[in-house]
């Protein structure tokens, strides 16, 4: 039930977007290949405590580290590299195949420890935000 809920959301969201264009005249011609890449952004300790979130967090990373293995077209999106450490530091058995799957371009890290949201900060955030 939830793949097919997930399912029509997609295609709808595809079908707003191909109708529009479909219907929009444009000097600038259209990419002919649309890319999905899966991720997940979850906040630590906010649904949950830091072990509960981080053990749901272990088991998104380990699940799409599987499809990565299983399928060569799949790619994944780290988007925390915070649990991506935390991950490899308990998982180190997975170190060589993410290495792998690095290098083959199916895993992809974001170069963010969080994630700086672009809201109307004071610079003082910006610096935090990359020293900590």
């Amino acid at each position: 039930m939830r793949y097919r809920i997930v399912s029509l959301l997609v295609a709808s969201i595809l079908g707003v977007f191909t109708s529009s264009v479909v219907f929009a005249e444009s000097a600038t011609p259209l990419p002919e290949d649309l890319y999905l890449v899966p991720f997940a952004h979850y906040d630590l300790s906010w649904t949950g405590t830091v072990p509960e979130c981080l053990s749901r967090g272990y088991r998104i990373l380990t699940e799409a580290i599987r499809k990565c293995e299983a399928n060569p077209d799949y790619r994944y999106l780290v988007d925390n590299l915070f649990y991506f450490e935390r991950y490899l530091s308990t998982h180190p058995e997975k170190l060589a195949v993410c290495k792998e799957l690095v290098e083959r371009g199916q895993l992809e890290l974001n170069p963010l420890w969080i994630i700086s949201f672009q809201d109307d900060h004071p610079g003082e955030n910006y610096v935090r935000y990359f020293l900590y």
